[in-house]
């Protein structure tokens, strides 16, 4: 067994794997299992030690399908579970185009129906309104500033323009 070494645990993290990043983490925190009666750990913890101990952006934003496996889920899907669950949700720069675009992809691919968002500019920030009722939607969502992304901004409103007018 290695000596636990925050290059050891950073290591161990690079491999993606999450069996040994959970071994480590019972390592690291003296147990012998996660998530199990008696343990007082849960996979938010491990959650929370992979995102300490990340050594790389991309890690760090894949903590989320490490601790909690299963299905791998969209940024934007991910946003919403963190937000729900009242988490401090960490918005990068570049990652607020990376859940915009999830969520347009999301929008194309889904049927057409009453809650289908498209790509909307407003004054200060791009929304995804209803192409129905646009402004008026209760629902709309706002995604990102304007301010610094006006050309993926433009990008994503003309792409909706096309994929929405034959729907």
């Amino acid at each position: 067994m290695e000596k636990l070494t925050k290059k050891y645990i950073q290591s161990v993290m690079r491999t993606m794997d999450a069996t040994q990043i959970y071994r480590v983490f019972c390592q690291y925190m003296g147990t012998k299992s996660v998530g199990k009666r008696g343990s007082k750990y849960g996979r938010s913890d491990v959650y929370d030690f992979i995102k300490e101990f990340a050594p790389t952006k991309k890690i760090r934003e894949k903590a989320y399908n490490i601790a909690f496996g299963g299905i791998e889920k969209t940024d934007y899907q991910i946003m919403i579970a963190q937000r729900t669950a009242r988490k401090n949700i960490e918005f990068y720069d570049a990652n607020v185009r990376h859940f915009a675009l999830a969520m347009f992809r999301d929008e194309i691919n889904r049927p057409f129906g009453s809650y289908t968002k498209r790509p909307v500019m407003g004054e200060t920030h791009l929304y995804f309104v209803s192409p129905t009722y646009g402004f008026d939607d209760y629902n709309k969502r706002r995604m990102m500033p304007i301010k610094g992304n006006e050309r993926f901004c433009e990008l994503l409103v003309r792409m909706g323009d096309k994929v929405f007018l034959h729907k």
